[in-house]
């Protein structure tokens, strides 16, 4: 085995056993379902982070704009361009306060409740109709065991600021402790992701329970 893969160039992926105490994989992260947060509270958490995440010199930003959508949006941007290296514990504690009362917001869907392909295509010739569901909609409001984030290859997530690609809107909702995730399990790795692995780590500020991160195939056009 070890013979054909090297003579097909395919590395072995990390192993699931050797990551899996690192990033604390079997702990039940913590979520209060009956977090309340008052437009004052919000704003407040908002602008600490803010002056936090500013304070670390990482990139210049003119001044903290009046606006709380604004504020909002240039947390995430800062967040989703920051380097992982760890946080102190009220810094998680705050922006886990946050994300999770925005995840209470959404209209969460639950997988089991959604029509399988049998009643949506009635005649339909697919094998097991009864065990697909054609859904269409934000993953981050998806209540399932695991949702699937196609990454890049270096597994830290998307690094340009309000990017629209399922990579950084799955990172910003869950919050900064799953890129610190990634970033172990890449050190312990020493080598970018190939196509077709996955690793997983838990889904924190997320209605999902785990993450799935897998590099999937890059097409171009090639006339």
């Amino acid at each position: 085995m070890t013979t054909e893969i090297i003579r097909n160039n395919i590395i072995p992926g990390l192993a699931l056993d050797q990551y899996r105490k690192q990033i604390k994989l079997d702990e039940t992260f913590e979520f209060n379902d009956d977090i309340i947060l008052s437009d004052e509270e919000k704003d407040s958490i908002v602008n600490s982070l803010l002056n936090i995440l500013i304070s670390e010199n990482f990139t210049e930003v003119s001044g903290i704009p009046d606006d709380y959508e604004q504020k909002r949006q240039l947390l995430r941007a800062l967040l989703n361009i920051r380097i992982p290296h760890p946080l102190s514990k009220q810094f998680l504690q705050d922006i886990n306060r946050l994300l999770q009362f925005e995840t209470r917001q959404k209209d969460l869907i639950d997988p089991e409740k959604l029509p399988d392909i049998r009643i949506m295509f009635h005649g339909t010739k697919i094998k097991n109709p009864d065990k697909l569901i054609l859904w269409k909609g934000d993953i981050t409001s998806l209540k399932a065991d695991a949702i699937i984030n196609a990454a890049n290859d270096q597994m830290l997530g998307c690094f340009q600021p309000l990017h629209n690609c399922i990579d950084n809107v799955i990172h910003s909702a869950a919050g900064p402790a799953l890129r610190q995730d990634c970033k172990i399990i890449m050190d312990i790795s020493k080598k970018r992701e190939q196509t077709g692995d996955a690793k997983i780590t838990r889904a924190y500020n997320l209605p999902s329970k785990f993450i799935l991160h897998t590099v999937g195939p890059i097409i171009r056009n090639t006339k």
